[in-house]
């Protein structure tokens, strides 16, 4: 008797680059309407390899950290380039680490910060 077998190839699942909007105060104009997060490190949280993190204008809590494979390729964007300031820790703390700190991550982008 003979048997036959079928092979499948199985490709992963790879989801769309998502763009994902952060504002300090929950209100804003044009795209920095959209639905967002106010927390840059949350959007970072949140990413996947290939997202874009819009950032509308203000001034936002540092420092941020941007960490694993799993944030390779990630762009964080100002909405209006130079309107986002990223602030240290309050004054008086000592700041031992960078302001923005990528680990195991590449292809990482800043642009008009």
């Amino acid at each position: 008797m003979a048997s036959t077998m079928l092979a499948f190839a199985v490709m992963p699942t790879v989801a769309a680059a998502a763009t994902r909007y952060v504002g300090e105060d929950g209100s804003g104009t044009g795209r920095c309407s959209s639905p967002r997060t106010r927390s840059i490190q949350a959007a970072i949280d949140r990413a996947s390899p290939g997202d874009t993190i819009v950032v509308c204008p203000g001034r936002y809590a540092g420092p941020l950290r941007i960490e694993g494979h799993g944030r390779d390729g990630l762009t964080i964007r100002a909405g209006e380039p130079g309107s986002v300031r990223i602030l240290s820790p309050a004054r008086g703390a000592l700041l031992v680490e960078a302001l923005v700190d990528v680990v195991d991550a590449s292809d990482v982008r800043l642009e008009g910060l």
